[in-house]
């Protein structure tokens, strides 16, 4: 909270500062708080049509802001009973299994001047996961890094091994440790009529309706931890995979339109098919001894995937007043990789909920 209140303090001197030079000096565009205003205001105005977008009339605005976040990841094998238990063993087993990180809830305030500034969030409840957000845009490109380290301790799990066809749901006592890092940057062929901004930061007003063709890049990485005696029953249902790390880049080709159905109303939609040209893994194997009271590691293995496809979808509804916005927003993304008889499936979705005031 003393973070949140000193950041606050300081945006509000420095909006204090600016006034007053402008109030008692008459050359205050050659003043330093006067350049940097001049030379955002050229950064933000560069090459847009104002037929289309405008900047509010307010440079600053504070918005507090709550977010939902989730990542759901599945992994399915297919088991050769004769090679994992010896002969006279036949047939095969196909278990898949359903791991979900806690819901997150988080909020905090941040405060801007045009499209920068600086934020605050805060997690609430139990500290079960780590989130951490950074992004930087205007209206012909944007990034975005974010970074969650969660440990998972419900899972859902099915084997289907004819006549057998089991459903069990388990409370782990030795957690799984998930890290997922996700990089990514767009550009916008339609950046003069079309502003990303408005549609997820309210630093600018889409007056008409506008859509652009969007390219984009993206890399992915992921580590799925569960390396411990007491998961001996999904390492062993894993084909002795006890850890996995994925590296995936990715591009994309899609297309993004900002509908604004009626003055103040703003509605976005952004799809992106994406190719991942890089997809690399490294499985961590782990031996169970007889008794299964102990696991030791049996080895690792690099393997490179030929091409995949993966999804990178976002939706966006804004409700603009004159001093006042509510935004909610929310982005999903589809990670896929295969290996032989191990698949993995992983959905990384959040939504943000911000109120905002403009002054």
């Amino acid at each position: 909270m003393r973070a949140v209140l000193l950041l606050v303090f300081l945006f509000f001197c420095t909006t204090l500062s600016a006034r007053a030079e402008q109030s008692s000096n008459a050359e205050n565009k050659s003043s330093f708080f006067g350049k940097i205003g001049m030379t955002i205001e050229k950064m933000v105005h560069k090459k847009t049509d104002t037929t289309y977008v405008g900047l509010p009339r307010q440079p600053w605005r504070a918005t507090m802001r709550n977010r939902i976040s989730q990542i759901d990841i599945r992994f399915k094998s297919d088991i050769d009973l004769s090679k994992e238990w010896g002969e006279g063993n036949t047939g095969n087993i196909h278990w898949q299994s359903r791991m979900t990180t806690p819901v997150t809830y988080a909020t905090g305030l941040w405060v801007g001047y045009r499209s920068f500034g600086l934020g605050f969030q805060r997690e609430l409840g139990s500290r079960k996961s780590t989130h951490l957000a950074f992004g930087l845009s205007n209206n012909h490109f944007t990034t975005f890094l974010r970074y969650r380290e969660s440990k998972i301790v419900d899972i859902t799990g099915d084997i289907n091994a004819s006549p057998i066809d089991l459903h069990q749901q388990d409370r782990l006592v030795s957690p799984i440790k998930s890290k997922v890092f996700v990089a990514d940057g767009y550009y916008f062929f339609n950046g003069s009529r079309f502003s990303y901004n408005a549609a997820y930061k309210q630093s600018w007003i889409q007056k008409k309706s506008a859509g652009s063709f969007v390219v984009g890049a993206m890399a992915y990485f992921a580590d799925f931890n569960y390396a411990h005696i007491e998961n001996a029953h999904i390492i062993s249902m894993m084909n002795n995979i006890g850890r996995l790390k994925i590296t995936q880049g990715n591009l994309g080709f899609g297309y993004t339109y900002n509908y604004v159905p009626r003055k103040g109303w703003l509605i976005n939609g952004l799809l992106m098919p994406m190719v991942t040209v890089l997809n690399h893994a490294t499985l961590y194997f782990y031996k169970i001894d007889d008794n299964a009271e102990n696991i030791t590691r049996n080895g690792k293995e690099s393997t490179h995937r030929n091409i995949d496809y993966n999804i990178d979808g976002r939706l966006s509804v804004t409700r603009n007043w004159e001093n006042f916005f509510i935004n909610v927003s929310g982005q999903l993304n589809h990670f896929y990789y295969k290996d032989g008889k191990t698949r993995n499936h992983t959905i990384d979705w959040f939504t943000n909920i911000a109120l905002g005031v403009r002054f």
